[in-house]
């Protein structure tokens, strides 16, 4: 537990499964198909098999969501991907880290989750600690890999806000698809009255302000995407 401003503090919050928290819940990897599908056909009509021109802009595509998987991916889901608001970024998954002295690899999702949880924290304010109440593993972790962690504000803290309600994702490079999804709740709780708290103003004030950037980021990549899907569907009507 990590002090904010006595006696306030963060503490974490255990959640039973029969009262998961309000955070939404998301079909299996749909934004991460429609991703690897445009890429795929980007590669494919830059194969050489078709006029210069069709494969000079497919190559230009191609690169650009080679290069932009994460942005396309997880932006357009409000998460903010510059890499000053990644929790992990590009971490190496170890040889033997699925396989410890206990077997459930949900443990190890838990850990990337966790591991900088603060430093995204400290982006937006200034430092915490969370508790995981629910966590979607989509696919499993296999070595070797790299994973990038991204968190976002499920919901617009108010004045009145007693919790952080947020949601994770641990994101494959290997595969450019998402790996797990973890949700958070963590509590503001006040020890000199035995109970919880409203979120300090300029805690209020500054995740607003994040909560606005993620919205901002989630109209970006949205169409930037859509662009993306265009410009295939086009090259393809032009050259094929």
């Amino acid at each position: 537990v990590i002090a904010i401003a006595d006696p306030i503090i963060l503490r974490e919050q255990s959640v039973p499964k029969s009262r998961s928290c309000s955070c939404p819940q998301y079909p299996n990897t749909i934004q991460s198909k429609m991703v690897c599908r445009v890429a795929s056909e980007a590669k494919r009509l830059s194969d050489g098999q078709s006029s210069a021109e069709c494969v000079q802009r497919a190559e230009q595509l191609s690169q650009y969501l080679e290069t932009n998987w994460l942005e396309l991916l997880a932006g357009r889901e409000g998460f903010l991907t510059e890499k000053q608001w990644r929790a992990l970024d590009s971490h190496e998954v170890l040889w033997g880290a699925m396989v410890s002295s206990n077997p459930n690899p949900i443990v190890n999702v838990h850990k990337w989750n966790t591991f900088d949880w603060g430093s995204w924290v400290r982006t937006s304010i200034e430092s915490q600690e969370p508790r995981i109440d629910l966590t979607s593993s989509t696919q499993p972790m296999k070595f070797p890999d790299r994973i990038s962690v991204l968190y976002k504000l499920v919901e617009r803290p108010t004045y009145e806000s007693t919790c952080l309600r947020m949601e994770a994702w641990v994101l494959s490079h290997q595969h450019r698809r998402v790996a797990a999804k973890c949700f958070d709740d963590t509590v503001i709780y006040d020890y000199t009255s035995g109970k919880r708290s409203v979120l300090k103003p300029f805690m209020v004030d500054k995740l607003q302000h994040t909560f606005e950037l993620q919205k901002m980021c989630k109209t970006k990549y949205t169409e930037e995407a859509s662009k993306a899907i265009t410009a295939v569907e086009e090259i393809k009507t032009v050259f094929q």
